[in-house]
Order: C-alpha cells, then sequence, then structure tokens
C-alpha cells in the first residue's frame, strides 16, 4: 500500500481493521458511518413491526 490513505467505516471490528491495514502499509483514518444505541423502550415494538402497516397504507 506504500502510505496509501485509507478511510474505514466499520464501527464494531475498528481496531481489527486499522490494524489490517496499517500491517499492509497503509495510513487508516477510521469515520464510523453509524453510532449504536441500545433501546430505550424494551417494550416499544421494532421499526420492522410497522412494515405490514406502512406497505398496507402505500396500496390502499
Amino acid at each position: 500500500m506504500s502510505s496509501i490513505r485509507v478511510c474505514s467505516f466499520e464501527s464494531r471490528r475498528a481496531d481489527d481493521i486499522r490494524s489490517l491495514i496499517e500491517r499492509n502499509g497503509g495510513v487508516c483514518t477510521n469515520a464510523p458511518s453509524l453510532r449504536e444505541l441500545p433501546r430505550i423502550r424494551p417494550s416499544s415494538p421494532l421499526p420492522i413491526d410497522c412494515l405490514p402497516a406502512m406497505w398496507m397504507s402505500w396500496f390502499l
């Protein structure tokens, strides 16, 4: 890689990816694309539970 700059969007395995890039001669910049947050209300429906209602509203 010879000092090629690489931007990694990995969040869970950021250290492993950085190590892999640096072992191959690259310069890694880590910029996670998403931030994971715990569910605030465990009793709230999952987003996927709302899909059937959304699909029905599109076709009616």
